[in-house]
């Protein structure tokens, strides 16, 4: 075994074991999510399912990679950061690019442990590995937070907007319109969001429970 190896090896096996503790966890979850699911009485929302049919929801472009991350409700989550941070990313992308940064911070991380001894070497390179994958998701992290600090400061327009058109005699749906067009990122977007879901028959109430959700 060479040495180049050492590092690509320890990134390997610490990828690997979290990934299969992630994946047992949501597993667990899942169980659990389904029998309550059987338990709890059924109720018909034809509104949510007409336009989760026009969704993209894809994690991935890739369909066995796409069907394995779709059994971890964290990976789901992880959809919905990206969708948050405004970011055209797909949650499969992000794992890959969430790797590749780990390897880089490992393959750091063992250069610059080289005059150390072996157990220090091995303590770099693993804390390399674990601070390059962390790197990816902290910068969506960070987008998803301005971009909800930004909406916050938008939205007293937006709701003076919606107020001013609906007082003019417009319609609901024309007011919701009226914002997109005269507001920016990310108020527009999240509204236009709210006017195509209206306009695919989802009822007005759940439309606005997605905007607040999302």
């Amino acid at each position: 075994m060479t040495q180049a190896t050492i590092p690509i090896l320890v990134f390997v096996a610490v990828a690997c074991g979290a990934f299969a503790a992630g994946m047992l966890l949501d597993q667990r979850r899942a169980r659990a999510r389904l029998i309550r699911e059987r338990l709890a009485p059924e109720q018909n929302q034809p509104g949510r399912e007409t336009l989760a049919l026009l969704r993209d929801e894809m994690l991935s472009r890739i369909p066995a990679f796409d069907t394995l991350l779709r059994r971890s409700e964290r990976v789901s989550r992880l959809q919905i950061l990206l969708d948050q941070a405004g970011l055209s990313m797909r949650a499969g992308n992000l794992l890959i690019l969430c790797l590749f940064s780990g390897a880089c911070g490992s393959a750091v991380g063992y250069v610059l442990a080289q005059p150390l001894p072996a157990q220090e070497t091995l303590l770099f390179t693993v804390t390399g590995a674990a601070l390059g994958m962390i790197v990816p998701y902290s910068y969506v992290n960070w987008r998803r937070t301005r971009r909800f600090q930004k909406f916050e400061t938008m939205f007293p327009d937006a709701i003076d907007t919606l107020a001013r058109a609906v007082r003019a005699g417009h319609a609901f749906t024309v007011a919701v319109e009226i914002i997109c067009d005269e507001l920016s990122d990310p108020a527009s977007t999240e509204f236009r969001k709210l006017f195509e879901e209206q306009k695919y028959g989802m009822p007005v109430r759940d439309a606005l429970l997605n905007l607040s959700e999302r």
